[in-house]
Parts: C-alpha cells; sequence; structure tokens
C-alpha cells in the first residue's frame, strides 16, 4: 500500500547517490558553475519512492547538477557541460 503525502508539481529532484554527506535533511552536490566545479551544501525536501530527493535550498542561480559524478572531480576544476543529444 502507498500513500501519498505530496505532489512535487516543479522540483530539482536527485538521486541519493549523487548527494554526499546525506543526514537526511541536507547534503552536499557538485554543481558546474560559470565553466567551474564547486561542492555546494544544500538543503533537502521530500524522498520520492525510487530514492531521488528534493533539493530546496543551496543551488545558486544558473549552476547545474552533473548527472553523473567522476572520482575525477576536483574543487575549482575547469570543465565543460555536453549538451544532450537525445532528443
Amino acid at each position: 500500500m502507498r500513500i501519498t503525502i505530496g505532489v512535487l508539481k516543479r522540483a530539482l529532484i536527485l538521486p541519493e547517490a549523487s548527494i554526499s554527506q546525506f543526514d537526511g535533511s541536507s547534503g552536499v552536490v557538485w554543481t558546474v558553475e560559470q565553466g567551474m566545479l564547486h561542492r555546494r551544501p544544500v538543503t533537502l525536501g521530500k524522498r520520492a519512492l525510487d530514492g531521488r530527493i528534493e533539493v530546496v535550498g543551496g543551488i545558486p542561480d544558473g549552476a547545474q547538477v552533473p548527472a553523473t559524478i567522476s572520482a575525477d572531480f576536483r574543487e575549482q576544476r575547469a570543465v565543460r557541460v555536453a549538451q544532450d543529444q537525445a532528443r
């Protein structure tokens, strides 16, 4: 049985695997800002049944969150965001 406790009409949701130092209400994620990698503390909200978690604060305007995380990520490393070719 499932009980719906809320509906997210528009939200930034991430897989739990992309959130480090996750403590249930906060964590740290990688962002790309002006072509550079950054680690940002975030505030987390609702959790979906599939393990994705809503991010309610901490991502600066214009920042992108990488779809995949690499062991090679380093703070302030220059990166280029590839455009999604699947349409």
